[in-house]
C-alpha cells in the first residue's frame, strides 16, 4: 500500500509501557515499520487494548476481541460505513493528529527522581504534556508552539 501512495499511521502503545520481551520486539517492529514509510504515533491509553482500521475511507472497524488480551481490558468491536461517518470518528480520535491525547514523545519527565515519559494530555479541551507516571509524579507543563517536545522519529528514541 506504500508502494501506491497509500498513507499509514499506525497508533500503538509506547515500546516502554511493554513489559519485558514484550518492549525489545515492539521496538524492532517500530523500527521496521518506520523504515517502510509507515508512520508509527506512539500512544499511551491506560487500560485500553483496541485496533482501528480505516478501508478505503470507507468502512471503519474499531474495537479488540482477542480472547488473551489482559485482564483489566475491556472488549468490544465497532464496524462503521460511510465517509462521513468515519471522518468523524478520525477527528474524535485525533487520528489525523500528529500529537493527539495519549500520545508520547520521547522526551523524558524533567520531574525529580522520575523515570516516566511526557505524554500529551487534555483538561477542558487544552492539551498540555503531563508525566507518563501521573498520580505518582504530577509533573505538567503547557503544550506551546515554542516548547514542543522532542518527537521519537527525530531524536532516536523509539
Amino acid at each position: 500500500m506504500i508502494e501506491r501512495g497509500i498513507k499509514i499511521n499506525v497508533h500503538t502503545w509506547p515500546s516502554n509501557q511493554h513489559q519485558g520481551n514484550m518492549a525489545k520486539q515492539s521496538e524492532d517492529v517500530i523500527a521496521d515499520l518506520r523504515s517502510i514509510g509507515v508512520k508509527v504515533i506512539p500512544r499511551y491509553q491506560s487500560k485500553k487494548h483496541f485496533k482501528t482500521a480505516i478501508m478505503d475511507n470507507r468502512i471503519l472497524w474499531d474495537g479488540s476481541l482477542n480472547i488473551l488480551s489482559h485482564r483489566n481490558t475491556e472488549e468490544h468491536m465497532w464496524r462503521f460505513e460511510g465517509s462521513s461517518a468515519i471522518d468523524q470518528i478520525v477527528k474524535d480520535l485525533e487520528l489525523d493528529e500528529d500529537m493527539p491525547e495519549g500520545y508520547q514523545c520521547g522526551e523524558r519527565c524533567p520531574g525529580s527522581g522520575c523515570d516516566g515519559y511526557l505524554v500529551v494530555r487534555s483538561k477542558f479541551g487544552r492539551k498540555f504534556l503531563g508525566c507518563s507516571n501521573y498520580p505518582k509524579c504530577r509533573y505538567k507543563r503547557p503544550l506551546s508552539q515554542d516548547r514542543r517536545p522532542q518527537h521519537p522519529a527525530r531524536n532516536g528514541n523509539k
